[in-house]
C-alpha cells in the first residue's frame, strides 16, 4: 500500500469484517441448542429413512414377483382362449356338417311327402348356414369330406329352386280358387326359402285385390245416395272411413302373422304396398267429392267476388252467386274427411313404427333413424296425404270466405239493444271466430288449424277494427270543438245524441272485444294441447306462434280504445274541465284568515267544480262498461290535476290562500277516490306537494319537509318549488331565490 489513507481503508474493512464473524459467530452460539436438537432430530430420520428403504426393497421385489407371474397366467389364459376358439370352431363346423346332412337327407323326404312346411324349414336351415367358411376349410381336409359338401349344397340348391316353384305354384292356384287358408300357409313359407318380399308383394296383390271389391261396393253406394238420407250431407266422409275401416283391419290382421313369420322389418315393405290400392280408392272418393259438392265451382265464384269486392264493376253480375252459410255442411265434411284421414295416418305410422322398434337391438341408430325417415317420407308423400293437403288449403280459403262474409253481414246487422252497453256485433262476430277456429280443430290437421288462426287475425285486425275505427274517427260531439260543433250544425239534437250513443257502446264493443281475444286465445291454448299432443315439437310451436299472433289483435284493440278515450278526452273533457279550471284563476287567493273562515259556508270554487265533474261522471257512467268507467275516471282525475295546476300557477296566494287550496285538494281527491276502485292520490301527488308548499307557515318550515327522514318523495323540482314559493305574496323574492335545497 502506498499511503496512511489506503492502510486506514484496508484497516476499516477488516474492521467490519470482523465486527461481521463476530456477529455471526454470535448468532450461531445463542442458537446452539435449536441447532443440536436439529441435528439429533436428522439422525432420527435417517434410521427411519434405513427402515423404509428396506420395506421398499421388499415391496419392489413382491410387485416383480406378482408382474412374472400375472404374465405367465396371462399367456396361458391366451392360449386357452385360442384352444377354446378352436374347439368351438370344430363343434360348429361338426354341427354344421351334421345340420347339412340332416338338410340333405330331410329335405328329398320332405318334398316327397309333400311336407312344405318341413322342406322349407330344411332350405331355410341351409340357407342360414356359412357354405363360404364350410368350403374354405374342406379345402384342408380329405377328398371325401369335400365331395360330401358339394354334392350336399347341389342338391340343397336343387331342391330350394325346386321348392320354390313348387310354392308359386301352389300359391297361385289357391289364389285361383280363393282358398285362403292355402294362400296363408304358402304365405308363410316364402320367408323361409327366400322369398321374403316376393311372399309379400304377393299376398298384399290379394288383400288389395279385395279392398278394392270392398271398395267398389261401397262406391257404387256411395253415387246412388239421394239427399233425403240424412247422412247424405256427410256421406263421403263415410265412404272415406269404411275405407280406412277395412284396410286398418287388414293391417291389424296380418301385423302379427308378418312378425312371426317374416320377422321385423317387413311391416313397411306390406303397408307401402296395401297403401298404393288405399290412395287409388280414397283419391277416386276425393274426386268424387269435389264433383258432386261442385267445390271447384264454388271455389271460382268466391274467387270472382272477392275479385269484385276489390275492384267492384256495376256490370258484374254473378250467376251462382251463394249465401256463405250454405257453406256450413261443406266446410263440416272437410273437416271430418281431414280427421279420419289424420286418424289413419297416425295409425299406419304406429304400426310401422312398432314393427322398427322390433329391430332397434340390430340395427345402429343411425340406420334406425334413417329408416323412420323413409317411412315419414313415404306416408307424407303419399298420394292420399297429398290430395288431403290440397283439400286443407282449399278448405281454408273457404273457410275464410264464410268468415269473413259472415262478419260483414254481423256489422251490416250491428244493432243496439235497449239497456245493453255493447251491440250485436261483438257477440255475433266471435261467435262466427269460435265456430270456425273450432271448426278447424275437428279436421286435426296443423297446417288447417294455423291457416284459420292466422286469417281470424287478419280479419279481425283489418275488417273488424276498421268498423270501430270508423266509428271512433268521428268523435264525440261536443260543442267546444271547433270541427265537432260545425257538424253540429247540420244535425239535429236526436243525431248528436245517437252518435254520442254509438261512440260509447264503441268503446264498450273494443273493450269487449279485448276480453274476447284473451278468452279465446287461453281456452284455445288449453285445448290445443291436449288434441296435438302427440305432435311433432316443431308442430306444436308452429300452432302455438299462429295461436300467439291473436296478442298482437288484442294489442291493435288496446291501441285503438287509447284513441277513442283520446278523442272523447279531447273533445268533451279537456275543454270542459279547463273551462272550469280557468274560473279558480280569476279568484282572490290572497285571502285574510276571516275570509278564509268564511269560505267555509260559502265556498267560492270547489263545491261548484265538484259538482260539474260529477255531472259530468254520472251523464257517462252510465253508458260505460265497468272498466271503461274505471278509464274515463283515471282520465278525468289526470285531467283535472294537470289543468288545474296551470290555473294554480296563475295565480298569487297568501297564507291562507294556500291553506284554503290545501284544503281543496283534499276535498277534490276524496271524491275522485269515492267514484273508483283505486285511489286517485298518486295522479294528485304534484298538486297535494304544491298545496303544502303555498301553505307553509315560513320558509324554514319547508326544510321539516324536505330534510326529515321521513321525508316524501318530492315530484316537484327544486327550480319548481322556488317558482310555486314565489306565488306567496308574503314570501321575500331574494329569500326564496336563495333557498339551498
Amino acid at each position: 500500500m502506498d499511503s496512511i489513507d489506503d492502510l486506514k481503508k484496508e484497516y476499516d474493512s477488516l474492521f467490519e469484517r470482523e465486527k461481521k464473524v463476530d456477529e455471526e459467530l454470535q448468532h450461531l452460539l445463542n442458537n446452539q441448542s435449536i441447532n443440536e436438537n436439529k441435528f439429533h432430530s436428522i439422525k432420527s430420520v435417517c434410521q427411519s429413512i434405513q427402515l423404509i428403504f428396506k420395506d421398499s426393497q421388499n415391496l419392489s421385489n413382491m410387485i416383480n414377483f406378482t408382474s412374472n407371474l400375472a404374465d405367465n397366467v396371462s399367456n396361458k389364459v391366451r392360449q386357452l382362449d385360442v384352444a377354446k376358439g378352436r374347439v368351438s370352431s370344430c363343434i360348429k363346423r361338426v354341427t354344421d356338417i351334421l345340420d347339412l346332412k340332416a338338410c340333405t337327407d330331410g329335405v328329398t323326404e320332405a318334398l316327397n311327402e309333400e311336407d312344405y312346411e318341413t322342406a322349407a324349414n330344411h332350405i331355410h336351415k341351409y340357407l342360414s348356414l356359412d357354405k363360404d367358411s364350410l368350403r374354405l376349410k374342406s379345402v384342408t381336409t380329405d377328398l371325401a369330406e369335400k365331395n360330401f359338401l358339394d354334392q350336399s349344397f347341389n342338391l340343397l340348391q336343387e331342391s330350394k329352386n325346386k321348392l320354390q316353384a313348387i310354392v308359386n305354384d301352389k300359391y297361385d292356384q289357391a289364389l285361383k280358387a280363393n282358398d285362403v287358408p292355402q294362400m296363408e300357409r304358402f304365405f308363410k313359407i316364402f320367408p323361409l326359402i327366400g322369398l321374403a318380399e316376393s311372399g309379400i308383394e304377393k299376398f298384399s296383390n290379394y288383400l288389395c285385390a279385395q279392398i278394392n271389391q270392398s271398395a267398389d261396393k261401397n262406391f257404387n253406394v256411395l253415387i246412388v245416395t239421394d239427399r233425403s238420407d240424412e247422412r247424405w250431407s256427410v256421406m263421403f266422409a263415410d265412404s272415406l272411413i269404411l275405407l280406412f275401416e277395412r284396410v286398418a283391419r287388414v293391417i291389424e290382421a296380418y301385423q302379427p302373422v308378418i312378425e312371426a313369420s317374416y320377422g321385423y322389418g317387413k311391416i313397411f315393405l306390406f303397408v307401402k304396398n296395401i297403401q298404393k290400392e288405399c290412395d287409388k280408392q280414397s283419391v277416386r272418393i276425393l274426386n268424387k267429392f269435389k264433383e258432386a259438392r261442385q267445390l271447384n265451382n264454388i271455389l271460382r265464384n268466391i274467387q270472382l267476388m272477392s275479385n269484385f269486392n276489390r275492384n267492384p264493376n256495376p256490370g258484374q253480375k254473378f250467376e251462382d252467386k251463394f249465401d256463405p252459410r250454405d257453406l256450413d255442411e261443406l266446410l263440416t265434411e272437410i273437416t271430418l274427411i281431414s280427421a279420419r284421414s289424420e286418424l289413419y295416418k297416425n295409425f299406419i305410422t304406429k304400426s310401422i313404427m312398432t314393427d322398427l322398434n322390433g329391430i332397434q337391438n340390430q340395427n345402429t341408430a343411425e340406420s334406425l333413424k334413417t329408416k323412420i325417415n323413409q317411412v315419414n317420407s313415404f306416408i307424407n308423400s303419399c298420394d292420399l296425404q297429398c290430395a288431403i293437403q290440397e283439400l286443407i288449403g282449399q278448405y281454408s280459403l273457404l273457410e275464410n270466405f264464410f268468415m269473413t262474409e259472415n262478419i260483414n253481414k254481423a256489422i251490416q246487422m250491428d244493432t243496439i239493444t235497449k239497456d245493453s252497453l255493447t251491440s250485436s256485433v261483438v257477440d255475433d262476430v266471435f261467435f262466427i271466430i269460435k265456430k270456425c277456429i273450432k271448426r278447424s280443430l275437428v279436421s286435426d290437421n296443423v297446417d288447417g288449424c294455423c291457416a284459420m288462426f292466422n286469417n281470424c287475425s287478419t280479419v279481425l285486425e283489418s275488417i273488424y277494427k276498421d268498423h270501430f275505427y270508423s266509428k271512433l274517427k268521428l268523435g264525440y260531439p261536443s260543442g267546444f270543438d271547433l270541427t265537432q260543433a260545425i257538424k253540429s250544425r247540420f244535425q239535429n239534437s236526436e243525431q248528436i245524441e245517437k252518435q254520442k250513443v254509438y261512440f260509447l257502446v264503441t268503446l264498450n264493443n273494443i273493450e269487449k272485444s279485448i276480453e274476447c281475444v284473451t278468452m279465446i286465445k287461453k281456452s284455445f291454448e288449453d285445448y290445443i294441447s291436449k288434441l296435438f299432443n302427440q305432435e311433432t315439437q316443431s308442430s306444436k310451436d308452429k300452432l302455438n306462434t299462429c295461436l300467439n299472433d291473436l296478442n298482437s289483435v288484442g294489442n291493435r284493440l288496446k291501441e285503438l280504445l287509447e284513441y277513442g278515450f283520446n278523442q272523447l278526452n279531447s273533445n268533451e273533457i279537456r275543454p270542459r274541465i279547463k273551462q272550469w279550471c280557468e274560473q279558480y284563476s280569476v279568484l282572490n287567493h290572497k285571502i285574510t284568515e276571516d275570509e278564509f273562515n268564511q269560505n267555509d259556508s260559502n265556498d267560492p270554487f270547489i263545491q261548484n267544480f265538484v259538482k260539474n265533474l260529477d255531472q259530468m261522471l254520472n251523464s257517462l257512467k252510465d253508458s260505460l262498461s265497468e272498466k271503461n268507467k274505471e278509464t274515463f275516471t283515471s282520465l278525468l282525475a289526470s285531467e283535472t290535476a294537470i289543468l288545474l295546476e296551470k290555473s294554480i300557477l296563475k295565480c298569487s296566494f297568501s297564507k291562507y290562500g294556500g291553506v284554503q287550496l290545501d284544503k281543496e285538494i283534499r276535498f277534490l281527491i276524496n271524491y275522485l277516490t269515492s267514484q273508483t276502485s283505486w285511489s286517485t292520490r298518486e295522479k294528485f301527488a304534484r298538486l297535494s306537494q304544491i298545496s303544502i308548499l303555498l301553505s307553509l307557515e315560513n320558509l324554514n318550515e319547508l326544510f321539516e319537509y324536505w330534510n326529515s327522514p321521513l321525508a316524501i318523495t318530492w315530484r316537484l323540482t327544486p327550480n319548481e318549488i322556488r317558482q310555486l314559493l314565489l306565488l306567496r305574496s308574503d314570501f321575500k323574492a331574494e329569500e326564496v331565490r336563495n333557498l339551498k335545497l
